[in-house]
């Protein structure tokens, strides 16, 4: 390669911009993870950019962009004290994984180490550098960057963070599920459903037809998660917007999808996946719990996993999450991690206090029991959701 030239976006207007490059970039990358692709991480600086400041470090070799890290700068406060962090695009309450920087096919390593020195010579207090998958090259390049150990000048943690499962779709749906073991029980819902009035799944993938779509996906969602006191996944207005928009962009593209279970006329189940290059990402699911015995999400997940297959897609990707009904049908699941370097003597300090606290919660656990704790956590995020 050539030598690369490194520039730092710092406001919205460059960042629209540089969009169209940041575009084809994403396209000629080897993963095509939605998450790094300006579709997301726009919406998503636009809904939850206040108070931020953009830091998204980008490669050139001559005039072509060749790699882009998508992070940001704000103060935040931790165990009491005020901590100039750094973090990626996507961080937070959207529920992005496999964040990380992007270059193209066959460059990453030599494109990454350019992006990742830059990061190296930042001035922050911590680096969160969360969601990343554990198996990513960049993960090696920044580890050589930031050296562990007592003496090392820079504090660095690597934390697991979240469970990914994933369906392989080799073959066709049927020889899948014959080996799942799962067959006769889908089998046996879908039996039941079929003759139930007005039964049908609904596809919606026209943006004239959206709206109405995903406000029975909100719906949905939320009535799942109501007896816990609220979803972890999307809660509040902020996200609701952000999601709004996304689901319309992503639209005009031809990449939503989203399944609708009805009868009657009532939506029943729903779920809100993305179809990003040969990818179909399960990124949310919700259904009406009056009807949890008949399992109308499971009849809506079989839907998906057999479009999954039909569609010519390499993987059904369940995203974050360790419930049950994903690693019955997973065969294999990916790791994600957050990398973390503590630059200043604020930042470790605040990094103990945090260890105290949750030394404390986990003795409060140990005294009330879990059903206690669980109880406490409903309430409290009830009361967040108000």
């Amino acid at each position: 390669m050539k030598a690369l030239r490194l520039t730092v976006v710092e406001n919205s207007s460059a960042l629209t911009k540089a969009t169209p490059a940041w575009e084809s970039l994403w396209e000629e990358s080897a993963a095509l993870n939605f998450f790094l692709s300006p579709t997301w991480c726009l919406a998503w600086w636009r809904h939850f950019g206040s108070g931020r400041q953009l830091r998204v470090v980008c490669a050139y070799e001559d005039e072509k962009m060749v790699g882009l890290w998508p992070l940001f700068e704000e103060r935040v406060w931790r165990s009491g004290l005020l901590l100039n962090r750094w973090a990626f695009l996507g961080d937070g309450p959207s529920g992005a994984d496999y964040l990380d920087a992007l270059a193209p096919t066959g460059k990453e390593a030599v494109v990454v180490r350019a992006l990742a020195m830059h990061v190296h010579a930042g001035s922050w207090d911590l680096l969160e550098l969360d969601g990343i998958d554990g198996a990513s090259p960049a993960l090696s390049t920044l580890a050589d960057l930031f050296p562990a150990g007592p003496s090392a000048e820079r504090q660095r943690v690597c934390e697991p963070r979240f469970v990914c499962p994933h369906v392989r779709c080799v073959g066709t749906f049927d020889s899948f599920l014959a080996a799942s073991g799962r067959a006769e029980n889908l089998r046996r819902r879908e039996r039941w459903f079929a003759p139930l009035p007005g039964f049908r799944i609904e596809v919606t993938q026209d943006p004239a037809a959206v709206p109405v779509a995903l406000e029975h996906f909100f719906t949905l969602h939320a009535a799942r998660w109501s007896a816990d006191g609220g979803s972890d996944g999307i809660r509040g207005d902020a996200l609701l917007r952000f999601h709004r928009e996304v689901a319309d962009r992503l639209a005009a593209r031809g990449e939503l999808r989203l399944y609708t279970l009805f009868c009657a006329d009532r939506a029943l189940a729903s779920v809100y996946a993305i179809h990003a290059g040969r990818k179909l990402l399960y990124y949310q699911s919700g259904y009406d719990p009056v009807w949890r015995n008949k399992s109308p999400g499971l009849v809506l997940l079989g839907r998906v996993m057999r479009d999954a297959f039909e569609w010519g897609c390499t993987e059904l990707d369940f995203l974050r999450g360790s419930e049950p009904y994903k690693f019955e049908w997973a065969q294999a699941s990916r790791q994600t991690v957050c990398f973390t370097v503590r630059a200043s003597a604020r930042a470790r300090l605040a990094a103990q206090g945090a260890s105290v606290g949750r030394l404390l919660r986990r003795s409060t656990q140990r005294v009330l029991g879990e059903r206690a704790v669980h109880a406490v956590r409903t309430w409290r995020r009830a009361g967040e959701s108000l």
